[in-house]
């Protein structure tokens, strides 16, 4: 019986006669090549990703990456192979991210940067379909983790969801993924946290420096305002007393007991009955705080509109700047 090199070496040679000498020198790779084999739990897929025969494949294909012409700003180099450089944005207006990669014109071989929008709950099988159609005569798109030192890691399955790619890119250490589409492989660099919260931030520098300007109007009239709550409560309890002295004058002075009595009851009823009508129509709290409180907010109110003071202007940009932040503290924990 004969040895698998021999049966290698004979396979070969049938492979040069009718497809050439490109399948010798990857058939001769194959050769020299000691395979041992896999485990069938090897052979199963994990998750999203997978290690399935591409593992073999991908480890011993010759990748023809340099043959994309490009500047060198569009190249980056990874153990001394220059691989074109693709990159991830993130829309400011509905804040999809969107892939930037150079491909092949169709019918003029130019290589130019083509975008495809990203939607998170679509799969790679429709990013491969994009890719298919603008890449002219690719046949075979792949994706693939980048591990810290830049080398092709474990192949994401079609199925998997373009959301799953972009946290996981994000949080690796690499902050990168390659694109595999037939021999060639192109880098995609994820942008760094400063990176894709610039324009947030300066969204946000812009929604607080016009609410510092309304700030400053609203803290004034709400000084003022704040006064006049204070000034009505000092004032209830003065009228208070001033009541319980007059009161205690004419009783015990001016007219005596007998003819106070029911001036004394009276005016109390009557006092109790004004202030419960006050309550239902307002429809508040029956207590001092809702007097005051209501009295500021309509002086509030009042002073806002003597100082110019859009106060629905003011309420939207502050919600504006809530979810701002509230967006830049969520990419803030997607970068773990």
């Amino acid at each position: 019986m004969s040895s698998p090199n021999i049966n290698l070496g004979k396979l070969s040679l049938k492979l040069a006669s009718r497809f050439g000498a490109s399948t010798l020198r990857t058939s001769s790779l194959l050769q020299n090549s000691t395979f041992k084999p896999l485990s069938t739990s090897i052979l199963k897929p994990l998750n999203t990703r997978t290690f399935l025969p591409s593992t073999l494949i991908y480890t011993s294909r010759l990748y023809s990456s340099a043959s994309l012409e490009l500047p060198d700003d569009k190249l980056v180099e990874v153990k001394g192979e220059k691989i074109p450089l693709g990159r991830i944005d993130f829309a400011v207006s509905n804040g999809l991210p969107r892939l930037t990669i150079p491909l092949q014109t169709p019918g003029t071989g130019e290589v130019k940067e083509h975008s495809f929008i990203l939607h998170p709950e679509l799969t790679l099988s429709n990013l491969y379909h994009q890719i298919r159609d603008h890449g002219g005569d690719i046949k075979l798109v792949h994706v693939h983790d980048s591990l810290k030192n830049f080398s092709i890691g474990a192949r994401w399955t079609a199925g998997a969801s373009i959301d799953d790619l972009i946290q996981e890119s994000t949080m690796s250490d690499a902050k990168s993924f390659y694109i595999i589409t037939d021999d060639t492989k192109i880098l995609i660099r994820m942008p760094s946290f400063k990176e894709r919260t610039a324009s947030l931030n300066s969204q946000l520098i812009n929604l607080q420096s016009r609410l510092d300007a309304l700030n400053r109007v609203k803290h004034k009239c709400d000084v003022q305002a704040n006064r006049t709550s204070q000034m009505i409560s000092i004032g209830g309890f003065a009228g208070l007393c001033t009541y319980c002295g007059v009161m205690s004058k004419l009783v015990w002075v001016d007219l005596g007991w007998g003819v106070m009595e029911p001036f004394t009851y009276f005016s109390g009823i009557g006092a109790a009955t004004i202030g419960y009508l006050y309550f239902l129509v307002t429809k508040r709290d029956f207590t001092t705080d809702s007097v005051s409180n209501m009295a500021a907010t309509q002086r509030q109110i009042k002073l806002y509109v003597e100082n110019g003071l859009n106060i629905d202007l003011y309420q939207h940009l502050t919600q504006q700047a809530n979810r701002v932040r509230e967006e830049i503290d969520r990419i803030r924990t997607s970068y773990n």
